[in-house]
């Protein structure tokens, strides 16, 4: 959402004050909204998540 904000404001040439953001951890939104949520880091691992989450 931010990005577009950004964009938008340097199109038309105005500073991009308070537009930065990094990635948030997808995991953590999931878990404040009450969704099921893992995160995998080995590859591994992705079957194993995927059928349980199936």
């Amino acid at each position: 959402m931010l990005g577009m904000a950004r964009l938008e404001m340097q199109v038309f040439g105005l500073p991009d004050s308070e537009t930065d953001m990094l990635n948030p951890d997808s995991t953590k939104v999931g878990e404040v909204m009450g969704i099921r949520r893992e995160s995998v880091y080995i590859p591994e691992e992705s079957a194993r998540c995927i059928t349980t989450y199936l």
